[in-house]
């Protein structure tokens, strides 16, 4: 009899974990569609800035006009421009946020979401909504989105997925990155212009797949639409 319930509640317990599995899966499938399609909207806006502004957010930030007293007039000359750095990350996401960009062993200037989002309304001349990473919990990869313009004129856009896509490049298990950029000369092998990106046959599939749950996502995004101005 002991064996008999022992058989029972070990088939009940795998159960649970198989179905928790299949609900993870189906999360970060549709959390994935989620960021591409996110992908796509900021993409969007930063090239539509540039066409009516010249420049890319926050672009002027990567002139150097402010150093330290200690800096000599060598350090000045060597050190003119640097990137700048946003993270685009809701009220979860903003410990790891800031760890992440402390991590970057260069010198930045670290903008925040604040800014991005004023400067993007300021030269787009409407109010934007804004979307976050639907993730809730820390996975292993940044859960939140990097915005990157360098000294050189072009900027970077990353997301990172969970899973598997032909324009992805994966970084460690359920970890890749997909990074739109204007730089027509990169070579690293990670990020793709975004005109090549935006006209993926893959990437227009991906985002235009159905969610498992729609209205899930949805009430999730609206939630955030203005974040930034509630801090």
């Amino acid at each position: 009899m002991a064996l008999i319930i022992f058989l029972i509640i070990t088939v009940v317990l795998i159960a649970i974990a198989v179905f928790y599995q299949i609900q993870e899966s189906n999360y970060q499938k549709d959390a994935d569609i989620i960021r591409l399609r996110h992908l796509k909207y900021y993409v969007g806006l930063i090239e539509e800035y540039k066409e009516k502004t010249g420049g890319y957010p926050l672009q002027e930030n990567t002139i150097i006009t402010d150093y330290p007293e200690s800096f000599t007039d060598e350090q000045k000359n060597q050190l003119k421009s640097f990137p700048v750095y946003v993270e685009i990350a809701n009220s979860w996401q903003e410990a790891e946020a800031k760890s992440y960009n402390d991590s970057i062993p260069f010198s930045h200037y670290n903008g925040n979401d604040q800014e991005f989002f004023k400067e993007l309304e300021r030269g787009l001349n409407k109010t934007i909504n804004e979307y976050y990473d639907p993730q809730k919990v820390s996975t292993g990869r940044p859960n939140f989105y990097v915005y990157m313009v360098n000294e050189d004129g072009n900027y970077y856009f990353a997301v990172h997925t969970h899973n598997y896509h032909p324009f992805a490049f994966q970084l460690a298990k359920n970890y890749y990155k997909v990074e739109a950029t204007s730089d027509s000369s990169n070579n690293d092998g990670q990020a793709i212009t975004a005109n090549t990106l935006l006209s993926d046959q893959n990437f227009n599939n991906e985002i235009n797949n159905k969610l498992s749950n729609e209205g899930y996502f949805t009430d999730l995004d609206n939630s955030f639409l203005n974040e930034s101005k509630m801090k």
